[in-house]
């Protein structure tokens, strides 16, 4: 199933409600500067959108998001820290995206 750019978007929606003990109560709250930066990533992200594939997004246990997708035959890992910095890691893949 292709999970782009929107179904990004509304699970951030969805992950900003977490609160504090939200994983078997350590998980810590999305910080409001991690989704600032989540949501300013996404925004600049338009337009590429109809090239993200199996996009997921995650909590981080210390209130940051982990956004996972490929890319035009790329794996491509964001996690945005609860101090809003940004972390990216890609990894190439045999599979070509449309």
């Amino acid at each position: 199933m292709n999970y782009g750019i929107d179904w990004i978007q509304t699970r951030l929606a969805d992950l900003i409600k977490l609160k504090d003990g939200w994983f078997n109560g350590q998980g810590k709250a999305i910080t409001p500067l991690a989704i600032e930066k989540m949501q300013n990533l996404l925004e600049h992200s338009k337009y590429c959108q109809d090239k993200v594939i199996d996009s997921y997004l995650y909590p981080t246990t210390v209130g940051g998001i982990l956004l996972e997708f490929t890319y035009v035959g790329c794996d491509i890992s964001i996690e945005v820290l609860p101090d809003g910095s940004i972390d990216i890691c890609g990894v190439e893949t045999d599979e070509v995206t449309p």
